[in-house]
């Protein structure tokens, strides 16, 4: 019965390559090598069969790898070709795409966010070289082999503890607040944040929570109970 259970899953996950559904028939693969006990002549094979969806899998992903210009389009066009763009960016050496990054970086129409993920994804490969960027025509310049990525900073880390101890008991709400302060961290960076900010970032990203779910009551009693003057708070815009 196990031989024929083996067998099965073998010819199974050989159709799969053959019809060249790589991403299938290796997590089926990972599944199967991943049992406390697999025959000896079913796992040389099922590493073989292992070693062919890699190697297809990689060149499926060469292939996806966008140029220069189709980057710099698909990321002045937004939305999920602006993903895709960013997913070629994270496969391959960006030092080939510098110079559409760096325009990108300086054109006012980019959206805030994405000029952060371009820094970050420049701070990922190590980019020494100094960059310019632009907020609202005021124009800045950074090496972003000098920063951290953007949730490697401290105070992601400091005001990601704070939010869990005041709002421990509420883990629907906690979990909203940490997006927003996901959301927080990429509308700044790559500025970060000071430790100075952390009371007043945190307290802010609750409030923003609690006019979210237009509760009012909920939000008059966290600042009335920390003693929180809502003039301290900032407004997020994002």
């Amino acid at each position: 019965m196990a031989v024929n259970y083996y067998q099965t899953i073998v010819n199974h996950i050989e159709k799969l390559i053959k019809n060249k559904d790589f991403i299938r028939a290796n997590r089926i693969i990972e599944e199967e090598l991943s049992m406390p006990y697999v025959p000896q002549d079913v796992l040389m094979k099922l590493q073989q069969l292992n070693e062919v969806c890699k190697f297809n899998l990689a060149e499926e992903k060469k292939s996806e790898i966008l140029s220069p210009e189709e980057v710099y389009r698909f990321l002045k066009e937004g939305k999920g070709k602006a993903y895709k763009a960013l997913e070629t960016l994270s496969m391959a050496n960006i030092r080939n795409y510098l110079q559409i990054i760096k325009d990108l970086l300086v054109d006012e129409s980019v959206n805030r966010v994405l000029k952060s993920l371009l820094i970050e994804q420049l701070q990922i490969q190590q980019i020494g070289n100094i960059i310019n960027f632009t907020i609202d025509n005021q124009v800045y310049s950074v090496i972003p082999a000098q920063i951290p990525s953007p949730l490697l900073q401290q105070n992601y880390s400091n005001i990601s503890k704070k939010l869990e101890l005041l709002i421990e008991s509420n883990p629907s709400f906690l979990q909203q607040c940490q997006m927003v302060l996901i959301n927080v961290i990429y509308d700044r960076y790559p500025f970060l944040i000071k430790d100075e900010e952390t009371d007043e970032i945190t307290y802010s990203i609750i409030a923003y929570v609690y006019k979210a779910y237009q509760d009012e009551d909920g939000l008059r009693d966290f600042l009335k109970y920390h003693q929180i003057d809502d003039k301290m708070l900032q407004d997020f815009n994002f």
